[in-house]
């Protein structure tokens, strides 16, 4: 897998937080879907492993719907984790993926999807005089380049899903709608290597305008020791 979700969730935390600020701006929003429901991980299927793992998922979804990362930090929702299963629409449980814990066997973990009544969470915040994100969100319009063993190239999606992949489920963490150029041939005459690691911002631009996109997000990852290094 690649190894970049815990930079380019902080990378995503900062344009989910500079789109939530700029709600008053004529954005071209695209809906999105699963605002109001997120997976954890759970120990097993008592009612106190159950409601820990609800707890959890309120958060996450908490932080989605306000756009603010650091919301459960602010005094107004004190005691709301707690009456999370209050909030619950319907939970289900699912295999997950099959980790290796160091000097263990592999164990397959197990997942709890939990979606909450949308209305309720509304109203939660509503009443905590805190915000609630509409669920068209800007779209963010993602370019992309990879530097490995000195050799520089951009990103197509279609030769290689996983970094996308990685991408989306980060932005889903956060309500971010992402897109990905087609990296077609008018893609390829517009944009080249020069342009990303130059960081020529009129080129991309002008690029971008076809996607119609509210963001743009640029990403230059290289190829270290420890996994990857990135740029934005």
């Amino acid at each position: 897998m690649l190894a970049i979700p815990k930079y380019v969730t902080a990378v995503l935390r900062s344009v989910a937080l500079a789109c939530a600020c700029c709600l008053t701006l004529p954005l071209v929003a695209a809906p999105v879907e699963g605002l109001y429901e997120a997976d954890v991980s759970v120990q097993g299927q008592t009612t106190e492993q159950r409601n820990e793992a609800i707890g959890a998922a309120l958060e996450k979804v908490l932080i989605k719907v306000t756009g603010h990362p650091d919301i459960l930090s602010r005094g107004e929702l004190g005691g709301a984790l707690g009456e999370a299963p209050s909030y619950v629409q319907e939970y289900r449980y699912r295999a997950g993926e099959v980790v290796e814990p160091q000097g263990s066997e592999p164990v397959q973990q197990q997942m709890l999807r939990v979606r909450f009544d949308p209305a309720a969470v509304d109203r939660l915040l509503r009443q905590r005089g805190l915000p609630v994100w509409s669920v068209d969100r800007p779209a963010v319009l993602v370019w992309l380049g990879f530097e490995r063993r000195g050799k520089r190239s951009l990103y197509v999606p279609e030769s290689d899903p996983e970094p996308q992949a990685t991408l989306e489920q980060a932005a889903w963490e956060r309500g971010l709608p992402l897109l990905f150029p087609l990296f077609d041939l008018e893609d390829q005459s517009a944009v080249q290597l020069s342009d990303l690691w130059g960081g020529f911002g009129t080129n991309i631009r002008a690029a971008s305008q076809r996607y119609a996109p509210d963001a743009i997000l640029v990403g230059l990852l290289r190829a270290v020791r420890s996994g990857w290094q990135g740029d934005w």
